[in-house]
């Protein structure tokens, strides 16, 4: 089975800004990691801890329920179009299996 990981910093209506880590299968989406962050912080940075936060999941999280990197993906994603996003990670393809 493949699917995809993607980091998203999304502004909620309430002015939260939270940092989500996405794996999605097709089938279904589940959040990984999903974490409040300072509203001073700017869109180079946030893009940064996105991308940190993805790589952590990636090597901790996911890597213990059997998922392993299968090389870089494609940042078209329909995910971050329903979410006020301000920055996004590299998005990544696994494999599980």
């Amino acid at each position: 089975m493949f699917a995809r990981v993607d980091g998203f910093v999304a502004i909620f209506a309430n002015g939260q800004r939270r940092v989500s880590v996405i794996l999605d299968t097709g089938r279904e989406i589940e959040i990984v990691r999903d974490i409040e962050i300072p509203g001073s912080l700017e869109r180079p940075g946030a893009a940064r801890l996105a991308d940190q936060l993805v790589e952590e999941a990636l090597a901790n999280e996911l890597a213990i329920d059997g998922w392993c990197v299968v090389g870089e993906g494609d940042t078209s994603s329909e995910t971050h179009q329903m979410m006020d996003v301000i920055a996004r990670s590299r998005s990544w393809v696994v494999k599980r299996g």
